[in-house]
């Protein structure tokens, strides 16, 4: 058996506890008919662990919103922005600039995420419309879970059309 294929680098290990979670959470919208619409949402989480030291990879905090323009029917504007809290991840393998603890792992916060996103869509008809979508406008390196980065600025293009 070849055993590059099984590097520590490229494995999960799934960790069980007997984790308990409290969301608070809070949600405006609000509609302006057809024409414009916006919505905001917070959470709040408490967490309570087991064995493990944290909730490894559970924001404390998140917000959301965003908002849509309808002009004419035919060019619609949409956006949204969120925001993740620092969550704890845990690593097998050494982490840069963090202590091992007794346990051989790493323990270390990740920061907070904020991403913006942008999508412009032309409606031709009912059934034809093309579109733009720009996703992390303001370029953050980010990590939404350890060791994996977001795709610093996405922009895509497509066409939609209906049967």
């Amino acid at each position: 058996m070849n055993d590059s294929l099984f590097s520590v680098g490229n494995q999960f290990v799934v960790v069980y506890d007997n984790l308990k979670a409290l969301d608070i959470h809070g949600e405006l919208a609000i509609y302006s008919g057809e024409k414009w619409k916006a919505h905001l949402r917070g959470d709040y989480f408490i967490y309570t662990v087991g064995a493990e030291t944290h909730p490894w990879h559970q924001p404390f905090i998140k917000f959301a919103g965003g908002g849509q323009y309808s002009l004419k029917k035919k060019i619609i504007i949409s956006s949204d922005i969120f925001l993740i809290g620092k969550r704890w991840a845990k690593s097998n393998v050494p982490v840069e600039d963090v202590v091992a603890q007794e346990d051989g792992s790493y323990q270390f916060e990740l920061k907070p995420i904020v991403d913006f996103n942008l999508k412009i869509e032309y409606r031709y008809n009912k059934r034809l419309s093309g579109w733009v979508q720009f996703d992390n406008m303001l370029a953050v390196k980010y990590q939404r879970w350890s060791g994996y980065r977001a795709q610093q600025f996405l922009g895509m293009m497509g066409v939609t059309y209906a049967f």
